[in-house]
């Protein structure tokens, strides 16, 4: 089981929005999957609990330099776009050897 956390500046409507449309996604391509939501200031601290943290491009530089280990943090452009975030699972995915429905 795949664990995920989105984040935004405030965690709260763009994250919750981006965790309904990751757990749709990852559904959709039959991957099990724990999705949630956080603060960038949260998300910080907790993101080592997860092996993915998804947020806005803007951040991936912040997210990386917190100690984070072998979690790897996907950035993306539009937040909204469902392609682009499918596209970024996938391709994690695909690195990893994790099977999904195509």
């Amino acid at each position: 089981m795949l664990k995920i956390i989105a984040l935004c500046a405030n965690g709260m409507g763009t994250s919750s929005l981006i965790e309904r449309k990751v757990q749709g996604i990852m559904d959709a391509l039959g991957v099990e999957a724990t999705v949630t939501h956080a603060s960038l200031g949260t998300g910080k601290t907790k993101a080592k609990g997860y092996q993915i943290v998804l947020c806005s491009n803007a951040f991936v530089g912040d997210i990386e330099a917190a100690d984070l280990g072998d979690t790897k943090v996907i950035g993306v452009k539009n937040l909204m776009s469902d392609k682009e975030i499918e596209k970024k699972m996938k391709e994690y995915m695909d690195d990893k050897g994790i099977k999904y429905n195509k």
